[in-house]
């Protein structure tokens, strides 16, 4: 079942555009490990909050791509560039429609 992850970073006032550089650096290994669509935002209330909404064949896969990250170290200092904690919510369709 395909799943969304929409993922958000509260960024420090001086470190928003090291977020978004990061995020978009990462992309491309979400693609390559199955994510079928990532999408990079920015709230237009709170500047310093970057949102990530992908799109995943499965959950496991989406685990997969964060479990490699963690493994690689990326996320080590992300710590350093952020307010509080990475949220990261897994989303089921429950409905959709379009115009």
């Amino acid at each position: 079942m395909n799943i969304t992850a929409v993922v958000s970073f509260d960024a420090k006032p001086d470190r928003v555009e090291q977020v978004v550089t990061m995020m978009e650096e990462l992309q491309p290994l979400a693609i390559s490990m199955g994510c079928t669509s990532i999408t990079l935002y920015r709230d237009q209330d709170d500047p310093q909050r970057i949102m990530e909404v992908e799109y995943w064949p499965t959950a496991q896969a989406q685990l997969d791509y964060v479990a490699k990250l963690e493994q690689s170290g990326i996320f080590d200092d992300v710590d350093d560039l952020l307010k509080v904690p990475v949220e990261v919510h897994i989303l089921d369709a429950v409905m959709a429609s379009t115009a």
